[in-house]
């Protein structure tokens, strides 16, 4: 009996390590992207579940595309482009005055409805000129400026106020538009490195994306600082899944994208039990040689592939389904 005991406890063991190291060698699953548009300039993430993007077939207006594939379109103001979704909220260029040194924006609800319209200053402190809008929530909008500042600053705008701002992000906080307060402290340990030195905090700092309980800290132009993952409450890194040298943070997900031959390559690593997932059947984005980046934007239930904001081109628009299992 007792040699039966040993014998059945051995072939348990034997297969808690088979499945272990299957588990270990799982194969990396492909995810069939579906084109939303052939030509569409990206503008945002407008809420949990709806990006936004302005297409020539819908000339005039910002069209919202929700997770469960229902299209709508928000009209816009009188001359003036989307260029920025959130909050719940489009935020839009409507040109400038150079002589007054203004730039003309508005605000508008995701139905194209509560249009507010108001002048921000295109010069606020120092050097350079304000961008057009980059971010917007329920109480800000955010643009960058332009010249090489280091460290970085952000342009904002209370589009309910008219108050602006000038802010120079620190290493324990980022912007949030949707707060009075403009920024929101990182949930502890984690902290932002500066991209001059790892233990230099005065430098330019790194990109950074908190959502949920994760914390993102991102490459820099020069790819002197390693992206890391953090999880609140905890110092220790989590580790990345080689190749994601640029990594895009989600709902529980983390995305990797570059591009070859102008086609972009994607890969998805799901948080909740380490798997890897790579997206097939993704377009061209129109342009080989200096053309526009692919970039990714996390909504709750799906991952959006397009051309970077900054670049403002027409380039098409892909989406898949982010799997539950």
């Amino acid at each position: 009996m007792h040699k039966t005991l040993i014998a059945l406890a051995a072939l348990i063991a034997s297969m808690a390590i088979t499945s272990a190291a299957s588990g270990a060698t799982t194969p990396v699953r492909a995810l069939k992207a579906h084109t939303v548009t052939a030509s569409g300039i990206w503008a945002g993430q407008a809420d949990a579940r709806t990006v936004a993007f302005r297409a020539p077939w819908a000339p005039g207006a910002t069209v919202l595309r929700a997770d469960d594939g229902t299209v709508a379109t928000a009209p816009a103001p009188s001359g003036c482009s989307a260029t920025a979704a959130g909050g719940g909220r489009l935020a839009y260029w409507c040109g400038a005055d150079d002589q007054a040194g203004a730039h003309h924006l508005a605000v508008t609800a995701l139905t194209g409805a509560e249009v507010v319209r108001l002048d921000a200053p295109s010069r606020l402190e120092g050097q350079g000129e304000a961008t057009q809008p980059k971010q917007v929530g329920a109480q800000w909008i955010v643009r960058r400026n332009d010249f090489m500042h280091e460290p970085e600053r952000y342009e904002a705008v209370n589009w309910r106020t008219g108050a602006t701002q000038t802010v120079i992000p620190s290493g324990e906080q980022i912007l949030d538009p949707d707060l009075p307060g403009l920024l929101t402290p990182l949930c502890a340990p984690v902290h932002v490195i500066s991209a001059v030195d790892e233990g230099d905090t005065g430098g330019p700092l790194v990109p950074v994306a908190a959502r949920g309980r994760w914390v993102l800290q991102g490459s820099d132009s020069q790819n002197s600082v390693r992206p890391a993952l953090y999880r609140c409450g905890s110092s220790k890194r989590v580790l990345l899944p080689d190749g994601f040298n640029h990594p895009v943070l989600g709902d529980g997900w983390v995305g990797q994208e570059d591009a070859v031959q102008d086609v972009p390559r994607v890969k998805l690593f799901r948080l909740a039990d380490r798997r890897l997932f790579t997206v097939t059947g993704l377009p061209k984005l129109g342009v080989a040689d200096n053309g526009p980046e692919p970039a990714l934007t996390f909504t709750r239930d799906r991952v959006y592939v397009h051309a970077t904001s900054q670049d403002a081109v027409d380039a098409p628009i892909a989406t898949v389904q982010l799997p539950k299992h």
